[in-house]
């Protein structure tokens, strides 16, 4: 059996053989749909060990191109990712990034976007 590791609740798989851009798209939308505040969220990636570069890097520019509602309303058609649900959630989540574990590397965003409201930056771990 292929081996695999935890690129970053709910579990997505990627093989090896899958095709990686239709993937990429499926795991960044099926991961931030909702903010990520979702029981259904993927919200960690068991990708096959030959893909894994190459997943992790698709996704984490995905996740860099993909456009949070912030300074543009959630109703404009390019916003994708609305805020977080209130100022203890935005905590909660900023806190997760900022205690990650010392093997892992956030890779995409991690940040508080703009510095006002409750918006986080689309983020790969």
């Amino acid at each position: 059996m292929p081996s695999a590791r935890i690129a970053a609740s709910a579990k997505k798989t990627q093989a090896a053989y899958a095709d990686l851009e239709a993937a990429v798209h499926g795991a960044v939308a099926g991961s931030l749909i909702n903010t990520g505040q979702d029981c259904t969220a993927a919200t960690r990636m068991l990708v096959a060990d030959g893909v894994y570069d190459a997943f992790v890097a698709a996704i984490a520019d995905q996740a860099k191109a993909t456009k949070t509602s912030y300074g543009i309303g959630r109703h404009h058609e390019d916003a994708f990712v609305p805020p977080v649900n209130n100022a203890g959630q935005l905590q909660k989540v900023l806190g997760f990034i900022e205690r990650i574990p010392a093997h892992a590397e956030v890779v995409a965003g991690g940040r508080h976007q703009g510095g006002d409201g409750f918006h986080v930056e689309p983020t790969v771990v």
